[in-house]
């Protein structure tokens, strides 16, 4: 989720909740930015940060368990995790899928180091890239003396990513995922937006998929999106070795079972002038053309990855 769409919704929270934060002069930028600040520091608190929700037979006040759906930050051996509480939980947390911030205790179990958050999950991958700007754990970049690496990998959902992994994910659960990663002297590059796969966005993303045989298996974009999407990811200056993550949202969805290889593409250019720069139509300010100046511009190309996708089980009716 981009920087628009989270304005846009929380506008819209913050009229059906009759809040009188609008009232008093404060904008929606500014309650996002507060929420942004609020969200970097939870999770830098964080040992672990999940995206998951409540296992509904979880009975006990004082613990829960959770499901966790996939890793932002750190690493599982188990999607169930048990969770020590020292608050009343909302009925949104237990209803809802949310990020959970939590900080390992001695006996293995959990706690939170701030309370969970419902919102999108490309929301949190976006904020976690920010904060923490190491590779994936699994998918260490090959290095190179001065330059600019694009992997990408297939997550396991608890935290880890594999360029070659040896087992089959069910299909409903296969999540791609990408990293690029500077050497050398400081770079300029752009995270995600949210247009990026949609052929229109900047950075651009373009996802390479074949089947065993060699022939194009790449799905379709989304037919329906929101109509306010911003064209231009955030700025992101990466120092030597560091690295900024980011999923890739879309063109597997239909996949069959069987073999894949896949590749992606990864350019940024710094001619940004005609890109609607955050959901509102209007042409970038002058800040942002100066910013865009300093962008290393160019195009990176992972290595092709095979993974191996698998039917969900039908579930009995």
């Amino acid at each position: 989720m981009g920087l628009s769409t989270t304005i846009a919704l929380t506008a819209a929270l913050l009229v059906i909740a009759g809040t009188p934060a609008l009232a008093h002069g404060v904008s929606v930028v500014d309650v996002v930015a507060r929420q942004h600040a609020r969200t970097e520091k939870a999770i830098e608190r964080s040992h672990v940060v999940v995206w998951g929700g409540i296992d509904g037979s979880s009975t006990s006040p004082d613990f829960v368990e959770i499901l966790a759906h996939r890793v932002f930050k750190g690493s599982l051996e188990s999607p169930r995790i048990r969770v020590h509480l020292h608050r009343k939980l909302s009925r949104e947390d237990r209803e809802d899928v949310s990020a959970w911030f939590l900080v390992k205790r001695g006996d293995g179990s959990y706690e939170e180091a701030a309370p969970a958050s419902v919102m999108a999950d490309y929301y949190f991958m976006d904020i976690a890239a920010r904060v923490d700007r190491t590779p994936f754990p699994g998918m260490g970049p090959r290095k190179v003396a001065d330059g600019v690496v694009l992997d990408l990998g297939v997550d396991s959902g608890l935290g880890r990513v594999s360029k070659a992994p040896t087992e089959a994910t069910r299909h409903d659960r296969l999540m791609l995922v990408g990293q690029v990663t500077n050497f050398g002297a400081v770079r300029r590059v752009l995270g995600r937006s949210e247009s990026s796969e949609l052929g229109h966005g900047n950075p651009s993303l373009v996802l390479e998929i074949r089947d065993r045989d060699g022939h194009e298996a790449t799905g379709p974009a989304p037919r329906i999106m929101c109509g306010n999407l911003s064209e231009l990811g955030d700025f992101v200056d990466l120092l030597d070795g560091e690295t900024l993550r980011f999923m890739v949202s879309f063109h597997y969805d239909d996949l069959h079972a069987g073999t894949y290889r896949a590749r992606l593409r990864y350019t940024v250019k710094r001619s940004i002038e005609a890109l609607n720069v955050d959901g509102s139509f209007h042409p970038p300010d002058q800040a942002t053309l100066t910013k865009a100046k300093m962008l290393w511009e160019g195009t990176a190309v992972s290595d092709w990855i095979a993974f191996t996708v698998e039917p969900a089980p039908r579930t009995e009716r």
